[in-house]
């Protein structure tokens, strides 16, 4: 397994990482779309992932990267 030979804090990050690419991979499609209910289930996500990492300011930041490049992209796809 890849993260076999990672240390506990080590294996954290991944998985945070690994949390936000899964968001990703969900919503990226979506993102272009003006259905609120998608926007709003994205909004529910991202709260949640923060708070399974207890608002962790690196989780946090992770989040809202990930929230800006969608919001970036929905803007450039629905000009």
């Amino acid at each position: 397994e890849i993260g076999s030979g990672l240390v506990g804090s080590e294996m954290c990050i991944r998985d945070r990482y690994k949390d936000i690419w899964e968001l990703h991979k969900k919503y990226i499609d979506k993102v272009d779309s003006r259905d609120d209910e998608i926007w709003k289930s994205i909004i529910v996500e991202a709260d949640e992932l923060t708070k399974k990492y207890d608002n962790c300011k690196f989780i946090k930041n992770l989040v809202m990267a990930e929230l800006e490049e969608f919001e970036r992209l929905h803007h450039e796809r629905t000009k």
